[in-house]
C-alpha cells in the first residue's frame, strides 16, 4: 500500500477545531469523525498546532477527569 492509495482512500478533508474548545469537546469530535487527531486553530483561523489522541492521553494522564474542561490551547 503506499500513501497515495491511503489518501485515496482517506480523502482530503482536514478536520479542525478552535482552539478555545475543550479538551472534551476535542475527544467527542475524534470519535465523531473517526480520525486521530485535529488541525487546531486560533483567532483568524491561523494554524495554532495539532490535537491527537496522544495529546488526550497525555492531559488525562496528569489531570485525570478535570483535562476534560480544559481549553486546547491552555
Amino acid at each position: 500500500m503506499t500513501v497515495a492509495k491511503i489518501l485515496q482512500d482517506k480523502g482530503n478533508k482536514v478536520h479542525t477545531i478552535h482552539s478555545d474548545m475543550t479538551v472534551g469537546e476535542a475527544t467527542a469530535m475524534l470519535r465523531e469523525l473517526r480520525v486521530g487527531a485535529l488541525v487546531v486553530v486560533a483567532e483568524g483561523d491561523q494554524i495554532a498546532g495539532v490535537f491527537s489522541e496522544r495529546d488526550l492521553v497525555r492531559a488525562i494522564a496528569t489531570d485525570a477527569a478535570g483535562a476534560l474542561g480544559q481549553a486546547i490551547g491552555s
